[in-house]
């Protein structure tokens, strides 16, 4: 059976205006009408399907745009949320723009992490390695303690990087139903539709995608995804450490113990 997330309530804004203009002088429109006035609407509804739902609207929006007012375009939309269940997210946020702004200093934290690698007992076991900690899932480890070390020394010799800010229209909508997380024609066919979006608004030029299974613990997850000790090989960690890649989307489920997040970086 499909275990669905908990219905949230949110305030949707819609950003657009003449193009002439900057988006931040407050030229917020209701392309609908082309009337300019600021735009806000309250949901009450799962996550999963408020996205669905911002997804459709702003690829209507933005071909009405095209097809009646030449002179405006469409900016951005953002989302706020009533409640606090982004605590993931912004923990991430945080963790990711601190390693990046002080690499050598984060480090330690990856050292720190050690502690919770544990060797497997089972000789038959494919994986010598475990990441275990209380309340979440074993990840299975490769290499393990070299890896970690290996992730730390690496830190230390790298350069300072600006941070990365985090933009809702770069979200990815999850599934509801846990068992597709990680399914790759959902992921893709949700890849798809939002390079039909950007090819309309244009926001963005360059994009890196993935996803996680794993800790609902911020900078568990981030530590893991930095060392990379899994078949990505290494390819998580480039992306969260490249210094071109300075907007990101992350989508936060969780069911019980078990943890998605999907994160699309990109640039303009």
């Amino acid at each position: 059976m499909c275990r669905q997330s908990t219905p949230e309530t949110f305030c949707l804004t819609i950003e657009a205006g003449q193009t002439q203009d900057k988006p931040d002088e407050g030229l917020v429109a209701a392309a609908k009408t082309g009337n300019f006035g600021v735009v806000r609407l309250s949901f009450k509804c799962s996550y999963h399907k408020i996205k669905k739902l911002i997804l459709i609207w702003i690829q209507k929006i933005c071909i009405l745009i095209d097809q009646k007012r030449k002179d405006v375009r469409f900016y951005n939309y953002s989302l706020d949320f009533e409640n606090k269940t982004e605590c993931y997210i912004e923990h991430f946020i945080r963790d990711l723009n601190k390693c990046r702004n002080n690499p050598a200093g984060f480090a330690q934290i990856i050292e720190d992490h050690m502690q919770y690698i544990e060797q497997s007992q089972d000789s038959n076991d494919p994986n010598p390695y475990y990441y275990v900690r209380l309340n979440m899932p074993k990840v299975a480890l490769n290499r393990g303690p070299e890896a970690f070390k290996e992730t730390a020394d690496r830190l230390r010799n790298t350069t300072r990087m600006g941070k990365v800010e985090l933009k809702h229209d770069l979200e990815i909508p999850i599934s509801e139903c846990h068992d597709q997380w990680g399914n790759k024609d959902y992921i893709q066919d949700q890849l798809h539709h939002f390079k039909d979006l950007n090819k309309k608004t244009r926001n963005y030029k360059h994009f890196n995608f993935f996803f996680d299974l794993g800790s609902p613990y911020a900078e568990a997850s981030l530590v893991l995804q930095l060392v990379d000790d899994s078949p990505f090989k290494g390819s998580r960690s480039r992306t969260l450490l490249n210094p071109s890649f300075n907007y990101v989307g992350i989508s936060s489920q969780r069911l019980k113990n078990k943890h998605c997040g999907y994160y699309l970086f990109a640039n303009k």
